[in-house]
């Protein structure tokens, strides 16, 4: 199973001595918050306090403890860019979500994928039709309809209370792979998504090129040229 996740949470606590009677102790904490869609999350907080009353051995301890961070938020960056790729690689895919309203998320993510000339199937189970740029697109009202279900990356655009049903759905019918666009996670959905053997991949998290975290309208051309289909 390949997944990149935006924050592990970290250990609690941590000390050292350095030479010259310099020493650091680093407390960790972790704030409950939300981004500008109301997803929440956690920000961890690290605080760090130099011992030592030498400026420059500070300097150099909280520069090592900096560095050994941006090489772990480098390996999350990398981990997710390698999981959307894969969920590229699938033949077909599909928006839940999918709406005839231009202002809707659903909207411009299935838009995203019929103005790159994939195969998208929309998904809502209020309408029969939804309306892009003009054009009617039959929809199915959930994924179990989906023609291909075992070949098809499925975009996620719900509350988080209606992705975890669209989730254990998607686990029944086999799809191997799934994109959790901003706004559609908590704890209890990243808990399901990422347990051993549910998808084959799961792009989600913080840490996209966008603010809010990846998102297929900011993250995907990128992804969809890694995996050569574009």
């Amino acid at each position: 199973m390949v997944w990149g996740k935006f924050l592990a949470r970290v250990a609690p606590s941590r000390q050292s001595s350095g030479g010259g009677g310099a020493g650091w102790f680093t407390s960790t904490s972790e704030h409950p918050a939300k981004n500008s869609r109301g997803s929440e999350h956690f920000i961890a907080v690290k605080t760090t306090v130099c011992s030592s009353p030498n400026i420059n051995t500070c300097s150099e301890i909280i520069s090592g403890l900096a560095s050994e961070i941006n090489v772990k938020i480098l390996a999350i960056k990398m981990a997710t860019e390698a999981t959307a790729r894969k969920f590229f690689t699938a033949p077909s895919f599909a928006v839940v979500g999918a709406s005839s309203n231009p202002a809707k998320f659903g909207h411009k993510v299935h838009a995203w994928y019929l103005d790159r000339d994939l195969k998208v199937t929309p998904v809502n189970p209020a309408s029969p039709t939804v309306t892009v740029n003009g054009s009617e697109h039959a929809t199915v009202p959930n994924v179990s309809a989906l023609p291909n279900p075992k070949e098809t990356g499925v975009s996620i655009i719900t509350h988080p209370g209606i992705t975890i049903g669209v989730l254990k759905e998607a686990k029944a019918a086999g799809i191997p792979s799934i994109w959790l666009q901003p706004g559609t996670w908590d704890d209890e959905v990243l808990k399901f998504a990422l347990a051993e053997g549910t998808f084959e991949a799961v792009v989600y998290g913080e840490g996209g090129r966008g603010h809010d975290g990846w998102c297929v309208l900011v993250d995907g051309d990128k992804a969809l040229k890694a995996a050569g289909k574009l």
